[in-house]
């Protein structure tokens, strides 16, 4: 039976669900979230990839539009590992998740 690497990927936990399409009508890529509070979609700038070889790759979006005073710059991560499917088949795995908030670290001096 023929395999192939999937196009779409739906992803769901406690508190995230993720819709990831490496290539929606405009042939981009399209992320769609609702991860706790925050709900949105990436498009392809916005999807940042790092391949991780031979486990696949860490996918990072922004959860908000931009750096906030209060909520830092919070951004979601999720493993995405490599999956081969058989031709006409859904397959099943299990994934790691993030989400992180980056904030300004307080100014010290040293004497």
């Amino acid at each position: 039976m023929p395999q192939s690497t999937p196009n779409y990927y739906s992803l769901q936990g406690q508190k995230v669900t993720i819709d990831y399409s490496l290539s929606d009508i405009s042939g981009q890529p399209l992320l769609n979230f609702k991860v706790d509070t925050f709900s949105g979609n990436a498009h392809k700038k916005a999807i940042h990839i790092t391949k991780i070889d031979n486990v696949g790759q860490l996918i990072t979006v922004a959860l908000h539009p931009g750096p906030s005073a209060d909520e830092g710059n919070p951004q979601f991560s999720f493993l995405l590992p490599e999956v081969t499917l058989q031709s006409g088949h859904e397959t099943a795995f299990d994934t790691n998740w993030m989400a992180t908030s980056r904030s300004r670290a307080p100014r010290g001096r040293v004497d």
